[in-house]
């Protein structure tokens, strides 16, 4: 890649300097010019792009990059210096007017001469080092976001690890009870979770899934939440049949699905939920509900799980995320994420 880079940057300078060496041509309707003149004027401009070989390949490579500033400086003015008076006197003696049989009333003339072409050295200069610094700044800034893009997916490998196995610990506490219970219904949820599990090792493990494959990992734990309690829990579902190509990070909603049931179940009162998914534009909207029958378990809220679905969410979106969280006789959690 930096090869190619490296070539379409090389095939640039050559297109804009074979245009500066057009001009001369093209301007000969506007400025007759003899076949000598012309070539006059392209070792001129030879002068120039020699001063920008040597300052591109070898003065800004060696200092400026080098971050070597005085040094620099110091080199490519004694450069453009020696280059263009070079120049300047070569072709005075191919005038047969060298500089040191300059009439004292020419010698003004020659100052004009040599001050007009030291500054357009200086600007080319000033030119070249200015594509160097864009080049290296913009190496820099590619190296920086590979090497953070490698840090976040190290984070989220990190964060999933430490879901995965939270979120099973939970799920084998509630088939232990439920086998004392109704060994029927812990059959039933082994073959729940081994749905689930096939989702924690396989699906999670790549950086983005569809939405149904997380929709289908929501309703096997609804389910397998529903064989433990009793009918006195009511769970609404409100997911879309059509999710499209519609993709997102796993494991999102997983510490969030384990909270509502962790303080939203009473044994001796009805138990309301409410799980949602909704799309709304460039967003996805996921919405849960539920009652609250243990407060003094509240000031726990969010632990280990909510903690790393935290920093997943800021890892994968920064600032773009919303999370709502309001209490009142209900719990209500509301994140919306960018599709």
């Amino acid at each position: 890649m930096k090869a190619y880079y490296t070539k379409i940057e090389m095939t640039l300078y050559f297109i804009v300097w074979a245009l500066i060496f057009l001009m001369p041509y093209w301007l000969r309707s506007n400025e007759p010019l003899g076949q000598t003149q012309l070539f006059h004027r392209w070792i001129h401009l030879s002068v120039f792009l020699l001063i920008f070989v040597v300052n591109f390949f070898f003065l800004a490579p060696k200092f400026l990059m080098r971050k070597k500033y005085s040094k620099y400086v110091m080199w490519t003015v004694v450069f453009v210096f020696v280059t263009i008076l070079s120049y300047i006197y070569l072709r005075r003696i191919e005038n047969f007017n060298p500089l040191f049989l300059y009439p004292v009333r020419n010698m003004s003339r020659f100052i004009k001469d040599f001050t007009d072409n030291f500054i357009i050295g200086l600007l080319i200069i000033g030119l070249g080092a200015s594509a160097q610094l864009i080049k290296s700044w913009i190496s820099e800034q590619s190296v920086r976001f590979e090497l953070e893009r490698e840090q976040l997916k190290t984070n989220l490998d990190l964060l999933k690890n430490k879901v995965s196995p939270h979120f099973f610990m939970n799920t084998l506490n509630n088939i232990h009870a439920l086998i004392d219970i109704d060994s029927q219904k812990a059959k039933d949820s082994v073959i729940l979770l081994s749905t689930m599990m096939r989702y924690l090792l396989y699906e999670s493990s790549q950086e983005k899934i569809s939405l149904r494959k997380e929709v289908e990992f929501i309703e096997s734990y609804i389910s397998l939440m529903k064989l433990r309690y009793n009918d006195k829990v009511k769970v609404e579902m409100r997911f879309p049949d059509n999710t499209g190509a519609i993709k997102i990070p796993p494991m999102l909603f997983a510490s969030y699905l384990e909270n509502a049931f962790k303080y939203g179940i009473n044994f001796n009162h009805y138990s309301d939920f409410l799980f949602e998914i909704r799309i709304d534009g460039d967003y996805l909207v996921f919405k849960v509900v539920n009652g609250v029958f243990n407060a003094n378990l509240l000031n726990d809220y969010g632990g280990l799980g909510m903690s790393n679905t935290k920093q997943t969410l800021d890892l994968l979106y920064g600032e773009k995320y919303k999370l709502v969280i309001n209490q009142n006789d209900k719990f209500d959690v509301e994140l919306t994420i960018p599709l």
